[in-house]
C-alpha cells in the first residue's frame, strides 16, 4: 500500500466505521442475550442428557459436549412416553 492509499484509507476510516457500527451493536447485544440466556442453557443441558441417554450403551456414553449441527437433530427425535416431537416438548418446560 503507498503513503497515498494509505492516507486516502485512513480518511474513509470514521465513514466506514459508521457504517458497520450499528452492526457491530446488534451482533454484540445478541450475543450478550444468547449468554445471558437461563433457558437456553436449561434446553441445551436437557439436549446434552438426551443425547448421554441415547448414547449410553457405546463409545459415545463419555462424551461431554456436542456440535451445533448435532442440533438439527433433536427436531426428528419423536418422544414416545408423552406423544410429542422433543422441541415441541422443550418449548412446554
Amino acid at each position: 500500500m503507498t503513503r497515498l492509499e494509505t492516507f486516502l484509507w485512513k480518511l474513509q476510516f470514521p465513514s466506514i466505521l459508521a457504517e458497520i457500527a450499528q452492526d457491530v451493536e446488534v451482533v454484540t447485544n445478541a450475543c450478550k442475550e444468547v449468554k445471558d440466556s437461563e433457558k437456553l442453557a436449561q434446553i441445551l443441558k436437557i439436549i446434552l442428557h438426551l443425547g448421554g441417554i441415547l448414547n449410553r450403551d457405546n463409545y459415545l456414553s463419555s462424551t461431554s459436549g456436542f456440535k451445533l449441527e448435532s442440533l438439527a437433530l433433536v427436531s426428528k427425535l419423536f418422544l414416545l412416553w408423552v406423544h410429542m416431537w422433543y422441541m415441541v416438548y422443550l418449548t412446554t418446560l
